[in-house]
């Protein structure tokens, strides 16, 4: 081949979507913050977007989105003061398996000390990927007086000023509530689809019940945590178990492998209340050997991030451990305790 020019500055050898990354830059310095893919870009830095990262310091900083240029690859950010409002993008990720790579495999879980056995079973395929971003909503986290009772029609509403709630009359608690401020919906939505390399997770049903389990023992544990209490009530025990653990598996994966979380992502979707199933996919087209390294390496990753999420000073889960930067399912269904009972029974297979 030949060209005129600097073609070598067009070509992305780490792979991608879209051939290259986004570079997020200060609008009042004019500095680069960090860069990430186009995937990432469209659901955490679109126009709008109240986005989070760390300074060089380690410390959070808040920036408010003014544009996304997808053709320049760039978006510009102006820094604002902490903030209780926050966006979460209107997203839809699927994806679709297309023709196993490997033989599945099948793991045996030693699951507590009743001797317990589950299965976990991995699968790793060609498959295609599918984001699809139609919009944002802008929402603000607020202590409020609330009914708690799941069964009143003011669960979880704001009853400010009352004692007691005026429907079922049990007495109010303060509780962190959430409230939509704005929706915005995009003229065009942001949409990408790619070929690429599927590390698929399960568990059986003996899992799914372990994790049920110890999810209603928790909760009885952390019924003074309202926020806390909040999460293990309102999703099912599989989906912050397979989840959570995902996310602990990513942490982990720089350590292991010497890769980047740039190169990959999580995604869980629920077959059912009680069952969902984890999938851990490249963010390059045609693949970067990411998840093909998690498929063969996920007892060693399970024993890192356990390490990781223990050896931090959180108590539930936080950005050091737990909380990723361009998780497709906004990070919500997260809590460090679900995502160990799993990590732990991994870690053990030799």
């Amino acid at each position: 081949m030949w060209a005129k020019g600097f073609p070598h500055r067009d070509i992305n050898f780490r792979g991608g979507l879209g051939g290259s990354t986004v570079r997020l830059t200060n609008e009042q310095t004019g500095e680069a913050i960090e860069e990430m893919s186009l995937e990432i870009a469209y659901r955490e830095a679109f126009s709008g977007a109240i986005y989070r990262t760390q300074d060089s310091d380690g410390q959070m900083v808040t920036y408010h989105s003014l544009s996304l240029d997808v053709e320049a690859r760039q978006a510009t950010l102006q820094p604002i003061p902490e903030t209780s409002t926050y966006t979460v993008a209107e997203s839809r990720t699927d994806t679709r398996i297309l023709q196993d790579l490997v033989a599945p495999k099948q793991l045996k879980l030693n699951l507590s000390e009743e001797a317990k056995e589950g299965n976990a079973f991995l699968r790793l395929s060609w498959g295609e990927v599918s984001h699809s971003i139609s919009g944002y909503q802008v929402l603000v986290k607020e202590y409020e007086q609330t009914c708690l009772n799941r069964k009143c029609v003011n669960y979880r509403e704001a009853l400010p000023g009352r004692k007691f709630c005026p429907v079922c009359g049990r007495r109010s608690r303060r509780a962190e509530l959430t409230k939509v401020v704005d929706e915005v919906e995009f003229e065009q939505p942001y949409a990408i689809r790619f070929t690429t390399p599927i590390t698929q997770i399960s568990f059986d049903k003996t899992v799914n019940e372990y994790l049920q389990k110890c999810a209603s023992g928790l909760l009885k544990g952390v019924e003074s945590d309202s926020a806390i209490a909040g999460v293990l009530r309102d999703y099912p025990a599989s989906l912050l178990g397979v989840h959570s653990f995902g996310h602990q598996i990513l942490a982990a994966f720089p350590l292991v492998v010497l890769g980047s979380l740039n190169d990959v992502n999580y995604i869980v979707e629920a077959r059912n209340s009680k069952d969902c199933v984890g999938y851990f996919y490249d963010l390059s087209e045609s693949g970067n050997g990411s998840a093909e390294a998690i498929f063969r390496h996920l007892s060693k990753l399970a024993r890192a991030g356990a390490a990781l999420a223990r050896n931090c000073d959180c108590q539930y889960g936080c950005p050091k451990c737990l909380i990723l930067s361009g998780c497709p399912d906004g990070n919500q269904a997260l809590l460090k305790q679900m995502g160990l009972l799993l990590c732990d029974a991994i870690a053990s297979i030799c």
